[in-house]
């Protein structure tokens, strides 16, 4: 399996997470990503994906509930 799929793979694992808690914190997902300790080559990818899910989170509900 290559280093992008599971970057996404962790990177959907961390979101989730942060919508089951309701957090959308990216240092919550700091704190997962630490916790869970990843590996570095997966980890880069899945931090920048999950920064820019949780940056973007207000405007990302907005289009799906459209």
């Amino acid at each position: 399996m290559g280093s992008r799929r599971q970057s996404r793979e962790a990177a959907v694992q961390i979101l989730y997470m942060c919508d089951f808690l309701s957090l959308w914190s990216f240092d919550k997902a700091l704190e997962t990503f630490n916790h869970f300790e990843f590996h570095p080559q997966i980890r880069g990818y899945a931090e920048a994906l999950c920064h820019g899910v949780i940056e973007n989170i207000e405007k990302i509900d907005s289009q799906i509930t459209c």
